[in-house]
């Protein structure tokens, strides 16, 4: 089920919103830094506990906590790749 099937106010949808796009764009970050190899290896992604959740019912935070989960995942896969072609 999609987080906005769940018929968000605005309010949920913009601070939803500005949630993911910190996680998208800390991981970008992470990415850019690991290239240039200033990161050792194993440096962990930024932890995302920023959820203001009296703001959403459950159900809407753990569809907000697995995209959280799938960005940081999908960071660390590229990341492996990067230091696989690397090597």
């Amino acid at each position: 089920k999609s987080f906005y099937d769940l018929n968000p106010t605005e309010k949920q949808i913009h601070l939803v919103q500005q949630i993911w796009q910190t996680k998208l764009n800390s991981c970008k970050q992470l990415l850019r830094e690991k290239t240039k190899t200033i990161f050792p290896d194993n440096n962990p992604i930024v932890n995302m506990n920023l959820l203001p959740i009296d703001e959403f019912v459950p159900v809407m935070c753990a569809i907000i906590e697995a995209r959280l989960v799938t960005l940081e995942q999908r960071t660390q896969v590229i990341m492996e790749f990067i230091n696989t072609s690397s090597q």
